[in-house]
């Protein structure tokens, strides 16, 4: 069998880290590959860091990012989730986690899409202070929401991937049910 492959986003602080790591506990069969980890493993091998990373041109960090797709295929097995961010938000706008060459070598077969209510991510953010959020509004965050929505959409329909948005408005539990059955779904479907 071949992998599975599952893309799994939300924008900062949808929950996304919650949800997934109680869906594991009932899948623990699952693999999951941080997309951005192994960015910075290929960007590392160019002797490029975290921070220069975010700075390079676009084409550079899609070459990397393209090094990135290519080592997580190559140990793919049963289902694996990629953890990662559909949008990059940079001081002009937003480019793609999963541009077109990225989804090529990927091939996935469904995008699980977590999401919350804009005022709750506005407060988790507002909440967290082990990491350097961006300082968005709640309108700023409702529209990033919804252009990650179109992106992701774009990118089902090149690839003819399955769209599975995870609602986390409710409890972990109740998200990570929702992928649980995504998972498990593909990997009855698929086998």
């Amino acid at each position: 069998m071949s992998a599975t492959i599952i893309v799994y986003t939300g924008i900062p602080a949808s929950g996304k880290t919650t949800v997934l790591d109680a869906a594991l506990k009932v899948c623990p069969y699952v693999t999951v590959a941080n997309y951005g980890e192994a960015m910075l493993k290929a960007a590392a091998l160019k002797e490029v860091d975290r921070e220069r990373l975010r700075k390079l041109p676009i084409h550079d960090q899609q070459e990397i990012g393209h090094k990135a797709a290519q080592h997580i295929l190559a140990g793919a097995q049963g289902v694996v989730i990629i953890d990662t961010h559909a949008l990059i938000k940079t001081p002009v706008g937003f480019i793609p986690g999963m541009p077109p060459k990225i989804l090529d070598i990927l091939k996935p077969h469904a995008f699980a899409v977590v999401e919350a209510d804009p005022k709750v991510t506005y407060e988790r953010r507002r909440k967290d202070h082990s990491r350097q959020r961006d300082n968005e509004s709640i309108e700023e965050i409702h529209y990033h929401q919804e252009i990650n929505r179109a992106v992701i959409a774009s990118c089902c329909a090149a690839c003819g991937a399955v769209y599975a948005p995870i609602d986390n408005g409710g409890t972990p539990a109740e998200a990570a049910a929702q992928l649980v059955r995504l998972i498990r779904f593909l990997h009855d479907e698929l086998l």
